[in-house]
């Protein structure tokens, strides 16, 4: 699969991307979000940071005092682009520096270093992270806090988030009085991509079937953290019957994971809701804790009066308008998809959510073997049945799909769809789907080898729930007690294998490996 690479550059061809923007932007999210698509797309992706480097070779630098002194930005530079162009050529990939980069100077040492190092002035790409609403900054800032609380660099109290918040926004403030953004006149022979606030993009000399690609990636990218909810539909027939595939509806047990998943997510849109309408209270000081947030802030900040004011309003109409859709739901449009998420249409509280029913999220096609059993599939086809246990990523099932055939042609625009919406989402489909999914959302995993979310098990009649943990996101399994019909075994990562289970096995969920149900809160990898 990492041959891909050349579907887009060629061997030897690498591209660089040059991140610039000002901090708690959202830059360091960018990059880590780019590096997880391309990898899943097969080309090989690194990230260079730039302030490691620096302090690498000089050590400690008390960024609240200033910028970096350009003799230690020149020697820096050579050392990351050398490093970088290295990578990129060998691997025909994508090495990505990540900074601030907002120095006009700093940003012509790296271009200089890079082109010295043999990549093309079209394959060194600039990409600015603009952001100006002051109440997304301060977002990111404790986002940032929170991150350096969970590495522990930094203790959880309030004495320790106001110095690093303050500190925080002197960096800033150097780094506005320095530097400068990338303009179409005065940067007219770079390459470059601007994004403004997630909907306004400047292009400057992007050529190329990568750097277009990319150009997508970010206009479909919304940076403010939202939970990914996934499962697998309820309990089918043909599940119970151990048959591959169909559209058959739900059993009884099926259906009473539907119940509890509509009265479930009732229940997550009830606290968000309500911790919505608290936080909107307290940035327009309708509320006792208004000085709490504001305490947050920044002396200097404290005094804008007008900048809180348009960012707290702007905020709320945000808030308020999200209100009539708190939720997106993307559902397969099989039987037993349908019916898992119809009470959600029924429950008051998730009424006016968007459900999407999407083709491309419907089960893998098993071909000719659609609704046979595994047994039957061996006695009339026996050689594909253990060419597909053999390696079931890469072989496809006689006028059907393969796993890998339905990573690559259908799973991609669902990540961009979930990258770009901006409030939470629940995706309802089937094993194969969601194990591809997750496989790409779960950060705990580097996404270089598709093939490895066959390992990842998806419980059934469970919700695995992704959700914003600082600048990355915490993985949890919420099983909703409802056990599965006796006398078969759910495996998701293999061929159906109908079992005889004695009647006292009712309520287990055996053959589970990989991801084990845990409390809501608890964090669980895969």
């Amino acid at each position: 699969h990492t041959s891909g690479s050349n579907r887009y550059t060629g061997a030897g061809e690498g591209h660089v991307l040059v991140m610039v923007g000002l901090p708690a932007r959202g830059k360091s999210f960018v990059a880590r979000r780019m590096v997880r698509y391309w990898r899943w797309r097969g080309v090989p992706c690194e990230v260079f940071h730039f302030g490691r480097y620096r302090r690498d070779i000089y050590g400690a630098f008390d960024r609240t005092q200033g910028t970096a002194p350009m003799n230690q930005v020149e020697q820096t530079a050579k050392k990351i682009t050398a490093d970088a162009a290295s990578f990129a050529i060998a691997s025909g990939g994508i090495a990505i520096i990540d900074g601030t980069n907002t120095v006009a100077a700093r940003r012509q040492h790296l271009r200089q270093g890079l082109l010295d190092n043999r990549i093309a002035p079209t394959r060194i790409i600039f990409v600015e992270i603009v952001r100006n609403d002051p109440h997304v900054v301060h977002g990111n800032v404790l986002r940032s806090y929170e991150t350096e609380v969970a590495q522990r660099k930094v203790s959880d109290n309030p004495s320790s988030k106001k110095q690093f918040v303050d500190n925080y926004y002197a960096v800033v403030r150097h780094h506005q009085g320095a530097g400068r953004s990338l303009d179409v006149k005065a940067d007219s022979d770079y390459s470059f991509i601007r994004l403004v606030n997630h909907n306004h993009l400047t292009l400057n000399r992007i050529e190329g079937v990568l750097p277009t690609r990319l150009v997508y990636f970010l206009h479909n990218l919304w940076f403010e953290p939202h939970t990914i909810y996934m499962c697998v539909t309820g309990e089918w027939n043909n599940l119970v019957r151990g048959r591959l595939g169909g559209n058959s509806e739900l059993t009884d047990r099926g259906k009473e994971f539907a119940d509890a998943l509509a009265k479930y997510m009732a229940g997550e849109v009830r606290a968000k809701q309500q911790a919505r309408r608290e936080a909107a209270a307290r940035a327009t000081g309708t509320d006792t804790d208004e000085e709490d947030f504001l305490a947050l802030m920044p002396d200097d900040q404290r005094g804008s009066a007008d900048a809180i004011e348009a960012a707290a309003a702007a905020a709320k109409a945000k808030e308020l308008s999200r209100g009539g859709a708190p939720l997106v739901v993307m559902s397969s449009v099989l039987s037993h998809a349908r019916y898992t998420v119809a009470p959600l249409t029924q429950t008051p509280e998730l009424a006016n959510s968007v459900l999407r029913f999407l083709p491309t999220l419907d089960d893998i096609s098993y071909g000719e073997c659609e609704g046979q059993t595994p047994a039957e599939v061996r006695q009339t086809l026996p050689k594909t049945l253990s060419s597909i246990e053999s390696d079931p990523y890469n072989n496809a099932w006689p006028n059907g799909e393969s796993v890998r055939t339905l990573f690559e042609s259908r799973l991609e625009q669902h990540i961009h769809e979930v990258h770009s919406i901006d409030r939470d989402v629940l995706i309802v489909s089937h094993p194969r789907v969601i194990q591809g999914l997750l496989y790409y959302f779960d950060e705990s995993n580097d996404v270089t080898d598709p093939a490895r979310a066959l390992q990842v098990d998806v419980p059934l009649h469970s919700v695995v729930k992704l959700s914003p943990h600082g600048a990355s996101r915490r993985l949890s399994v919420v099983p909703l007690g409802v056990p599965q019909t006796p006398g078969y075994t759910y495996t998701p990562s293999a061929p159906l294998k109908p079992t005889t289970a004695p009647a006292s096995s009712e309520g287990t969920t055996p053959g589970r490996t990989g991801l084990s149900p845990t409390s809501p809160t608890s964090p669980c990898t895969t």
